[in-house]
């Protein structure tokens, strides 16, 4: 599920709610930190201003906190091992590899694409994928141990029924 959609999930099952993205819009996330919530009932890691569309109800707009899901989390949900990314490796793909091997279903938007990241890697390699500041769900960082991908013959060899040898100089 995309960050924008676990996001209004959330939103609506906490309030009961059936509200859809042509309804409201989400601003770019605020880190909250511990000092700034001193003395408050539900402390969070991010603040965010929902608004309503023009012309939709409900109509205003209303500050909510929530809890976003810290990348470093994920290496908690199995035992580590190498990710296999195809090369020249990039944020997609490394992206993909990762979303492949965890189960997740994150997008360029959620990472930070701006960081440095080795195209051409010959052994295991260390990469840190970073959430993005505008990440509605994620937050902070995981360190990734990354191998350099192969590519698997049956994925390439399609067609696996052949025919047409030919006798040497004859049809």
């Amino acid at each position: 599920m995309k960050s924008v959609e676990q996001l209004l999930a959330l939103l609506n099952d906490t309030n009961g709610l059936s509200l859809t993205l042509d309804d409201i819009q989400f601003s770019t996330p605020t880190v909250l930190t511990p000092e700034s919530q001193v003395g408050d009932d539900n402390p969070a890691n991010t603040e965010i201003l929902i608004v309503a569309k023009p012309n939709r109800k409900p109509i205003g707009e209303v500050t909510v906190r929530y809890d976003r899901i810290d990348l470093a989390d994920f290496s908690t949900l199995r035992d580590p091992t190498e990710i296999e990314v195809m090369l020249p490796m990039t944020h997609a793909k490394l992206l993909e590899a990762f979303n492949t091997h965890y189960g997740s279903a994150l997008e360029l938007a959620d990472i930070d694409v701006t960081t440095d990241i080795p195209e051409d890697i010959e052994e295991e390699t260390f990469v840190e994928l970073i959430a993005s500041a505008g990440s509605l769900a994620y937050r902070g960082s995981i360190l990734l141990t990354v191998i350099p991908g192969t590519i698997k013959l049956g994925n390439v060899i399609i067609v696996r029924a052949l025919s047409g040898l030919e006798y040497m100089g004859r049809p």
